[in-house]
């Protein structure tokens, strides 16, 4: 029986791709699971508010169109000024933080605002 030379199977490579095309590859594979998550977070939003409208009735036009009152200028300015003693509370309209011992305006909903 006739021996056969030994091989360097280290040095032989099989489906050698070239760095460029394995670099294009997996862009197409991120740039295509990008697209199919916006695809779904779009029909995840579509079906929220689908469930929204089946569980409250509202009359959604009157939202849409900003056809709900403002508050009147004497009820803003009747509502209380408070002095801030905690940190780490936000404006509600600049998202800005407040410091502590600035006054702010309180909505009933506890929201605060600047003066």
């Amino acid at each position: 029986m006739r021996r056969l030379d030994p091989v360097n199977w280290g040095s032989i490579r099989t489906n050698t791709v070239p760095p460029a095309a394995e670099s294009e590859a997996i862009a197409e594979a991120l740039y295509w699971m990008d697209v199919q998550q916006q695809q779904e977070r779009e029909r995840s939003r579509i079906r929220r508010q689908h469930n929204m409208r089946q569980l409250n009735p509202v009359n959604w036009g009157s939202i849409r169109t900003n056809t709900v009152p403002s508050a009147t200028k004497a009820l803003i300015e009747a509502l209380p000024i408070v002095e801030l003693v905690q940190e780490r509370i936000e404006c509600a309209i600049c998202l800005l933080e407040f410091e502590v011992g600035e006054k702010t305006k309180e909505m009933p909903c506890k929201h605060r605002y600047h003066l």
